[in-house]
């Protein structure tokens, strides 16, 4: 629907766009974009073209371009060309299929300037005419909004849910469903019915935890009526008061069956829903004083969603003429009607407090629109008068596999029903990665097994700060509790002092390490709020080696055992795809590190760091403010500095550091201009910046101001999903006058 709309829309977007995305409105996705592509190739080369190009690429994966020299052995064009003439041909089926069509008619009623693509959804109606919907967008996080019949818009507030997640509103009150994560286990989640005070603006859990999905309220708000999926793998239809949270009713379905998208009877005596059954989905109506459950609409594979009653007809979202409208059926007579004829799409329709005016979600270009029109089933047009426009892009494939069964595939070897073998499953790579930071980069392969308990990784990677390189491998169990860590690791270590008669020596060594931790990440995350929590507790085993010269202390090559205790927490709320800067994120590091275990060095280590982040003064900029502070023993180990150094300046040792910073970042340009073949420029950045520190600690303190700006490009290369930030700072080091110039290399979330 989305391809379809901007296509017909003559915003046919180039393929490098398509392909890597880009910051100026919705990404189609690399599922549509992909299924697009290979059912054209099936439909125009045969049905095993894909697999024979798939075959080529895979024997010849390790050449650059394999992928493009398959296609074009296979089709005679690249992916480009495939793109273009998938296009040309889908236009062509697109604009005859809406060729000579009526289309009904409405009043939009989210008039507010949207910017960018922005979609209005779910709505819902109040007493006094106005209307409550899901608001969001390329410029705005999701939230609930309230907008007046004159189009004035007011958020209520900003629920945890996504696209397609249903709300219901009645008598002053909204109700969603919610995900919850447990607070350890990463993969044991629940949901929670949160409830909305539209006079007061609070809102608060309804119940406990479980699985409850798409709450509706009832017409006076005192119930609602919610499917729930329970631990015995059956759904059930549970109605919940609404204020207490306390079961009124509870409806088991058959076993298999799912319940989608409950609703009520304008009377509150009884609940629509999808039943999904091994036949297909049917719409069902349960009455709630018997328990007694009727088909509305029979079992059947025509795609119904969200059914709703009013009065004697049934409202539901249909394709049956191969675009998504909203239609009737008339229950005395059985007789269904098309409700709406939208050029791209119509869904959810809701019908006014007042019961005259019917609103849907109308698909645009540019977004879902909240469109208004009258409700009057006299001029509704007959569905047999509706015809199928379909264009069934995929309908030449089955021709193609005619004949075909897929059970016949199926090999008919026994396998063996044996333990799970933990040795066997040590090694599942799943991950590949080049990662540039501030302070340097990592390159690394990470492994997980199957049943997520058992993380492996092996990594390269360099200090900028101390201008070495390191490898590094390491396991994780996670199975327990805590989470059981370990590792080995090598590399070169140095640092520059600054002491009296010692200053500017630059000592280097070599180290080599084994670790072993636990830690305790707990996820403490409320609705939109993501907070995190952590504690952990680390020995190590340090050899050192090749030191250069002979510490003040006496200390010189050896080993020695240090213990680290260290605490975290952080919160964070969901951003925008444009944002340069988190939004809410703050985050506090408390880490000590001594030596209480005999070795040859000795030395403690203390850390606290913080970092906030401040909205900018227009959209999608943003401020960061890191604070530092750090103390050494001035003649022990020198453990490596976790403080920011002021950018321009090479890091100095000292006993103790104090360090300040702020950053102002803003998008400049969003160019999507394309760099031949392999590469999209995306966006444009600036930023404004000035650090401060203080070093301490042999009796006299050294001050280390600079600032200056950055301007960096955001640039996609072949399918990567994050795009590389490349670009270069302008230093000016206060105190000598010096201005220095850097490269900046990151990561362009």
């Amino acid at each position: 629907m989305r391809t379809r709309a901007e296509v017909l829309s003559g915003r046919i977007r180039p393929y490098h766009t398509a392909l890597r995305g880009t910051f100026r409105t919705w990404n189609p996705g690399p599922y549509e974009m992909g299924y697009l592509l290979t059912t054209y190739v099936k439909r125009t080369h045969g049905a095993d073209a894909w697999s024979r190009v798939l075959d080529h690429t895979s024997r010849r994966g390790y050449r650059p371009g394999a992928f493009g020299a398959a296609l074009k052995a296979e089709t005679g064009k690249d992916a480009e060309g495939l793109y273009r003439a998938a296009l040309a041909e889908l236009e062509g089926l697109w604009r005859t299929q809406i060729d000579g069509l009526h289309f009904t008619g409405g009043r939009v009623l989210n008039t507010a300037p949207r910017g960018a693509w922005t979609n209005y959804t779910e709505p819902q109606p109040l007493p006094d005419g106005a209307w409550i919907a899901s608001k969001a967008g390329i410029h705005d996080t999701r939230a609930l909004v309230r907008i007046d019949p004159n189009g004035r818009e007011r958020r209520l507030a900003e629920p945890a849910i996504g696209s397609g997640d249903r709300i219901s509103a009645a008598a002053g009150r909204v109700v969603w469903a919610e995900g919850r994560q447990d607070a350890r286990w990463g993969k044991r989640s629940f949901t929670v019915i949160r409830v909305l005070d539209t006079a007061t603006g609070a809102t608060r859990d309804l119940g406990a935890p479980g699985k409850w999905f798409s709450p509706a309220l009832s017409p006076d708000g005192s119930r609602v009526a919610v499917a729930e999926f329970g631990a015995d793998r059956r759904a059930a239809l549970v109605v919940l008061d609404a204020e207490s949270g306390a079961l009124e009713a509870r409806i088991a379905l058959a076993t298999g069956d799912a319940l989608l998208t409950p609703a009520w009877s304008p009377d509150g005596a009884s609940v629509v829903g999808v039943r999904q059954t091994r036949g297909g989905a049917a719409v069902t109506r349960w009455e709630l004083a018997t328990g007694t459950a009727t088909d509305l609409v029979p079992p059947g594979y025509e795609s119904i969603t969200r059914p709703t009653l009013h009065g004697e007809h049934l409202i539901f979202n249909s394709p049956r003429s191969g675009i998504d409208n909203v239609y009737a059926l008339h229950l005395p007579t059985r007789r269904e009607f098309q409700v709406t004829s939208r050029r791209f799409g119509a869904f959810n329709a809701a019908l006014s407090a007042d019961g005259t005016r019917l609103v849907f979600q109308d698909y645009t270009p540019d977004g879902f629109d909240l469109v208004e029109m009258p409700w009057e089933p006299a001029r509704w047009t007959p569905a047999e008068q509706v015809e199928d426009r379909g264009i069934r892009y995929y309908e030449p494939l089955i021709a193609q596999e005619a004949g075909g069964d897929i059970f016949a595939a199926v090999p008919e070897q026994v396998y063996p029903v044996a333990d799970y073998n933990a040795a066997a499953d040590l090694i599942q790579p799943v991950e590949r990665h080049l990662l540039p930071y501030p302070g340097g980069f990592d390159v690394g392969i990470v492994s997980v097994n199957l049943l997520n308990t058992l993380e492996t990784a092996a990594s390269v990677g360099y200090d900028n700060g101390e201008r070495t390189g390191y490898a590094e491998v390491t396991a994780s169990y996670s199975g327990a509790y805590p989470i059981v860590d370990f590792g080995m690791g090598v590399g070169g270590r140095s640092t520059t002092l600054d002491s009296a008669g010692v200053q500017g020596r630059t000592d280097r060594w070599r180290e080599r390490s084994v670790l072993l931790g636990v830690r305790l990440p707990l996820d403490l995350s409320r609705g939109i709020e993501g907070r995190s929590a952590y504690l952990g507790v680390r020995g190590e085993w340090i050899g050192v080696s090749g030191l250069d010269h002979v510490r003040e202390t006496g200390s010189g090559n050896g080993a020695f055992l240090p213990l680290t205790y260290e605490a975290a927490f952080g919160r964070s709320r969901p951003g925008l795809r444009r944002d340069l800067v988190g939004r809410g994120e703050r985050s506090v590091r408390l880490a000590y590190t001594h030596t209480p275990l005999p070795g040859d060095f000795q030395g403690r280590h203390l850390v606290a760091r913080g970092a906030l982040s401040l909205p900018g003064l227009a959209r999608h900029h943003g401020t960061v403010v890191r604070i530092g502070w750090e103390a050494q023993d001035a003649g022990g180990y020198r453990f490596g500095s976790e403080t920011r150094f002021p950018r321009g300046f090479d890091r100095v040792f000292h006993p103790r550091l104090a360090s300040a910073s702020a950053d102002y970042l803003l998008p400049l340009a969003y160019p999507d201009r394309r760099l031949g073949s392999a590469a999209t420029l995306q966006r444009v950045t600036g930023t404004l910046f000035a650090d401060h520190a203080a070093g301490s600690g042999s009796g006299d303190t050294r001050r280390y101001t600079s600032a200056g700006a950055e301007l960096a490009v955001d640039v996609s290369f072949f399918n990567f999903a994050a795009p590389v930030r490349l670009g270069a700072r302008l230093v000016h080091l206060f105190g000598s006058g010096r201005v220095a110039v850097e490269p900046v290399i990151g990561v362009g979330f």
